[in-house]
């Protein structure tokens, strides 16, 4: 998965992390974490398969996939945008071991601002 992420919120003396969960916010649903370092702004990032928990979803069903990033320091007039390209998911139906084809992407980043 590559995630399109823009920002001009430069994070503090901590690291702080892109998660991306299935389903809801809980520990036992979290399927990759990205982290940035003091001082690094969030940027562009590609979780490699080995840093991906594997979704299964049933033949007709969805799952809810929910990315959230730490903007302590997102201040006025910072902002943080990520969004998904037509082929920034790379999936396997069994058959088929790399499909990128998503009927739902792209997904256009919506930016918040501070």
């Amino acid at each position: 998965m590559n995630l399109d992420v823009s920002s001009t919120i430069a994070n503090s003396a901590v690291v702080h992390n892109i998660k991306i969960y299935k389903t809801s916010i809980a520990a036992g649903n979290l399927l990759a974490t990205q982290a940035y370092n003091a001082s690094v702004a969030f940027s562009d990032t590609t979780l490699a398969d080995a840093d991906f928990t594997d979704v299964v979803i049933a033949a007709g069903g969805s799952v809810t996939i929910i990315v959230t990033a730490d903007t302590q320091d997102g201040v006025s007039p910072k902002n943080f945008s990520a969004g998904l390209e037509a082929d920034d998911i790379t999936w396997s139906d069994a058959i088929t071991a790399a499909i990128t084809a998503v009927d739902t992407l792209p997904l256009t980043g919506k930016t918040l601002s501070y």
